[in-house]
């Protein structure tokens, strides 16, 4: 009976973790190998390839909307990681680290209501693109919706982190996993033992002293309980868990080299 139980508790826990994986969003891809359910996000390159200029205005504009859309990742794992929430306690310490300038938080916080407010830097973002399509940064319609589609891919990716955080696992299904495994093993305690008896059935005397399948079903079937059980949380404090904090210094480091790095000289370019 605990064997179809675990079976499919642990697919279903790891699968859950993939998907989870697959949808955080990147500022910039680097050559991954990734399953073909995996969402690809370049908000970063398309930021720095089609805000184009020298100007220290255009520099402005490619270094805020990436800033803004990492700004919406920080507020979401601060949110669901205690690693980010340690690290970020209160919005002043995400202003102090550079996510956010002092006036956008008066303006973040002069929006008052009980819920998540993960889309305004989404809104500053699509806001500042379409303001640098009005000033010629951007080249063409066509360049802008790249660019907005991109901002929107990063924002869908979060909102589904949103979700799996939203909604577990029912707290039902791995307390009836844990007690069906429990439970079967405490039967198993009394059902295998030997009747020691002229009478009984069973008179040999192998596996008397030691019950070696039985113990060989307990490592696999609580090992494979506890592997599910730690696949519930990626987000949590444990050693294999996702590295939050390290996946947003990373997005803010691609995502602002990529912007420094966009113009190639053409005179140090071979034909």
């Amino acid at each position: 009976m605990p064997l179809p139980v675990v079976c499919k508790g642990l697919p279903r826990a790891h699968n859950r973790t993939n998907r989870r994986f697959c949808v955080i969003p990147l500022l910039v891809h680097t050559l991954f190998v990734l399953p073909r359910s995996c969402r690809c996000f370049s908000i970063g390159l398309m930021t720095a390839e089609y805000v184009r200029g020298r100007s220290e205005l255009a520099r402005m504009y490619r270094r805020n909307i990436v800033r803004y859309c990492e700004l919406a990742q920080v507020l979401v794992f601060r949110d669901i990681s205690m690693r980010t929430r340690r690290r970020f306690p209160t919005l002043d310490t995400v202003v102090a680290a550079g996510f956010m300038m002092p006036h956008e938080k008066d303006r973040f916080d002069e929006i008052q209501y009980r819920y998540s407010k993960y889309w305004v830097p989404f809104q500053w973002a699509l806001a500042l693109s379409y303001d640098a399509r009005k000033k010629g940064l951007i080249e063409s319609d066509y360049y802008q919706v790249v660019v907005q589609e991109e901002i929107k891919k990063f924002r869908t990716g979060l909102a589904w982190i949103c979700n799996y955080d939203w909604v577990p696992i029912p707290i039902m299904y791995p307390q009836l996993v844990c007690l069906a495994v429990h439970t079967y093993f405490i039967v198993c305690l009394l059902a295998r033992q030997y009747i020691v008896s002229d009478s009984a059935n069973n008179k040999t005397e192998v596996d008397l002293y030691f019950p070696i399948m039985s113990t060989l079903q307990f490592i696999f079937y609580m090992g494979w309980m506890k592997v599910a059980e730690a696949m519930l949380n990626p987000f949590g404090e444990d050693d294999d868990d996702f590295e939050c904090n390290a996946l947003i210094d990373r997005n803010i480091t691609v995502g602002s080299t990529t912007n420094m790095l966009l113009f190639v000289n053409k005179q140090n370019v071979s034909h």
